[in-house]
Formats: structure tokens, C-alpha cells, sequence
């Protein structure tokens, strides 16, 4: 009999430790590997892995997020300064508010090409990803047409986590 009050099987890990179910507590962490204790009431394991998965997903993705927006930061910094803000116009458009903003609507800035006026999305994760991808198929006329292109997914990914962040510390804005 376990602790969980039926039958348990003991699977092993990389490791090969076995799991010690006692006092309704399973599972380990070895070498990397969830070890789990299958017992007949199969819809228990089933919650307890979903907690585990929960609690090392809720540790883990801050720390991604953060790595990925410092190192966005670095890279708006060496591509995207020179024309973008979070507080102001400059070549291009302010970036502040970008998440849910529907497409060339920012109001005091009037140099969008057509293509860009004419747009019907809202900027988010998904289109700015399809955007950096290849700015050039879908607004040719744009600016970004020929600067915005980004080829890397992880770099695309990080500029994205660092918008996200609306760091006020990279602006460069025109005086007067």
C-alpha cells in the first residue's frame, strides 16, 4: 500500500533513482527529469503532473522573459534606436502603447506610406513577428521595407519582449 492509498508502480528516472511516494507527497526532480509514481487512480497523477509542469513553468518563463527582453534592449539599441522611441516621433513612429494599437494610427505622426495607412491589424506578438520576418512583403513602400527585416527568430523574439517593456531609459528624443 502507498501513501497514495492504492497500488503504486515506481518509474526511474536519467538518474535512475527511484521515486519514494510517503506522506502524499511523489514526484522528484533528478539530473533534470520529473520522476513520477503512477498509481491506479490514474486522474491523481494526471493533476499532480500538471502541477509540477505549472510550478517549473511559473520558475522558469520570468527568468526567459527577462534574458529575452535584456537582450532585446541591447539589439533595439543597435537596430531600432536610430528611428524609434517609446516617447517620440522621430523618423518613425513612437513606439509607446504599440501593443494593441491598430496598424499607422499613431495621430501626431504623419509620415506613413499608404500601404501602412490603409492597414486593418493590430500590432501584437504574431504580426510584429510576421512584420521583422519580411517587412518588404507586406508594405514594399515602407521604410522598414528595407531597414526592418530580421532574420533570426530568437532576435525577433527578444526585440518583442523588450517593446513589451516600454523601457523609457533608451530614449533619444529631438530637442525643440
Amino acid at each position: 500500500m502507498s501513501a497514495f492509498g492504492g497500488k503504486a508502480e515506481v518509474f526511474y528516472g536519467v538518474g535512475k533513482s527511484p521515486l519514494i511516494a510517503r506522506s502524499g507527497h511523489w514526484g522528484s526532480l533528478h539530473d533534470g527529469y520529473i520522476q513520477m509514481v503512477y498509481h491506479s487512480d490514474g486522474g491523481e497523477l494526471v493533476r499532480h503532473l500538471i502541477l509540477v509542469t505549472g510550478v517549473l513553468l511559473a520558475i522558469s518563463l520570468p527568468k526567459a522573459y527577462a534574458d529575452d527582453a535584456s537582450d532585446g534592449r541591447n539589439l533595439f539599441i543597435a537596430r531600432c534606436l536610430g528611428c524609434h522611441a517609446f516617447a517620440c516621433n522621430k523618423i518613425g513612429p513612437r513606439l509607446a502603447g504599440l501593443f494593441g494599437r491598430t496598424v499607422g494610427t499613431v495621430e501626431d505622426y504623419g509620415y506613413y506610406s499608404q500601404g501602412l495607412k490603409d492597414a486593418d491589424f493590430v500590432w501584437g506578438d504574431k504580426s510584429l513577428d510576421t512584420f521583422f520576418t519580411d517587412p518588404a512583403n507586406i508594405f514594399p513602400k515602407s521604410v522598414m521595407a528595407r531597414n526592418g527585416k530580421i532574420e533570426d527568430a530568437v532576435q525577433r523574439r527578444q526585440i518583442i519582449a523588450f517593446l513589451k517593456t516600454e523601457d523609457s531609459t533608451v530614449n533619444i528624443c529631438p530637442q525643440g
